[in-house]
């Protein structure tokens, strides 16, 4: 049995088509990728800025609680004159 020209031809350029469409799915899922992945990314640098200003935030609070924790505490002060 031997193949016809045009039906191969067929064939052939309903692979070709086949494989355009493949192609173009998977552009459009790198670009979905790339886009997914820049969005994660400034949410990153965002989270890192925000890392670093709460570490600035929570050294002054730490140095004030230092501060505050040399005033004796309530136990260890006398009592005021009026009890």
């Amino acid at each position: 049995m031997a193949f016809d020209g045009k039906i191969n031809l067929h064939f052939t350029a309903s692979r070709h088509i086949i494989m355009e469409n493949r192609l173009t799915d998977l552009e459009i899922r790198i670009t979905h990728q790339e886009e997914s992945i820049d969005e994660l990314t400034r949410t990153l640098l965002s989270q890192e800025k925000l890392i670093a200003k709460l570490s600035t935030d929570l050294e002054r609070v730490q140095s004030q609680l230092t501060t505050v924790s040399n005033i004796a505490s309530q136990s260890e002060e006398t009592p005021p004159p009026h009890y």
